[in-house]
């Protein structure tokens, strides 16, 4: 082994940083060792605590009116959930929520949304909806073009056990905002990413147009293809024939 005299001057500054550390961590943990632990002083808030407690007791004493009222109406818990399938039960405007647990609190003005240019975070503020609510009402807006009707909402699975008059208290559709389909000169590619274009429908517009030439009604659109009247009634607010 070297002596202390063979090491190099660098060796030798590295072995007194690390002694100087060592030593420094001695020092520091006698010292904390040694330090007297003073409680904390909980005084100067204890205004803010009561006040905050006193806040608690009130609010969960309105939770336990709302569930004794329940109760004595003979309600049972399965038409508890059924009434509300949020499961979040509101003191405000008790006798309003009674009759309708779906009913907007009235404290504040809603301003209702236009479906066919709000963006995730505009839906995420709408009560029920969540990111993945947003994100599946969005990407249908995109195939779809847009909506022309909150019934259309419906038609996206994971909105379906929202009632229709929650969803027309929070939005609007303007049918103007529309991004529509020339169906006189829109391709196979272009119609068959459209929810209400499938396959059959779409091969049978090609052939029509190959055959007799451009369409120019709805009426015509119905011959050409068979399809049935809901279906021509929904195909109406997504086709021009310029």
């Amino acid at each position: 082994m070297k002596s202390f005299f063979q090491f190099t001057r660098g060796e030798r500054g590295a072995i007194g940083v690390i002694a100087s550390l060592i030593f420094a961590l001695f020092l520091f943990s006698f010292a904390y060792k040694n330090v007297e632990k003073r409680p904390f002083d909980i005084l100067p808030f204890q205004d803010r605590v009561d006040d905050f407690t006193r806040q608690q007791a009130r609010k969960e004493d309105s939770v336990q009116l709302v569930f004794a009222s329940r109760k004595h109406q003979g309600e049972s818990k399965n038409s508890e959930k059924e009434d509300n399938p949020t499961g979040y039960f509101y003191p405000v405007d008790t006798t309003a929520r009674k009759k309708n647990p779906w009913a907007p609190d009235k404290s504040y003005a809603i301003i209702k949304k236009e479906i066919n240019c709000c963006d995730s975070s505009d839906l995420m503020a709408v009560p029920l909806f969540g990111q993945k609510r947003a994100r599946e009402l969005l990407k249908y807006r995109e195939k779809l073009g847009g909506f022309y009707s909150i019934e259309q909402f419906a038609e996206v699975f994971v909105l379906q056990k929202i009632p229709l008059s929650h969803l027309q208290t929070y939005f609007t559709a303007n049918e103007a905002l529309i991004r529509k389909i020339n169906i006189n000169k829109a391709t196979y590619g272009e119609m068959i990413p459209h929810p209400y274009f499938d396959a059959y429908l779409t091969k049978s517009i090609l052939h029509y147009r190959e055959k007799k030439g451009p369409f120019r009604s709805m009426e015509e659109v119905k011959e050409a293809t068979g399809a049935y009247p809901e279906l021509i009634e929904k195909l109406k607010h997504y086709i021009v024939f310029d």
